[in-house]
């Protein structure tokens, strides 16, 4: 992601990352990611849980930038009927 213009700084200009998910127990996922961002760095990880066509994902990040740190959490629910 790539800010442009002199718009509404949200978050860091740019954010260049990876992400990883582990599904070794088939309906407990869990998740990791790292990204580089402008003046920092950000790490995240999270844990679903699958049960048939519902999903509920917690997941939380922390982000150093220059002298600042920026914390956050989210918590998903995908519902099928």
């Amino acid at each position: 992601r790539v800010q442009t213009g002199d718009g509404i700084l949200i978050g860091p200009a740019w954010v260049i990352g990876a992400g990883a998910e582990w599904s070794g127990i088939g309906f407990l996922p869990s998740r990791v990611g790292a990204a580089r961002v402008t003046d920092g760095f950000q790490q995240s990880a999270g844990v679903g849980l699958r049960l048939g066509d519902n999903h509920l994902g917690v997941s939380a990040m922390r982000r150093t930038r220059g002298d600042d740190v920026q914390t956050g959490a989210m918590v998903s629910l995908i519902a099928f009927y």
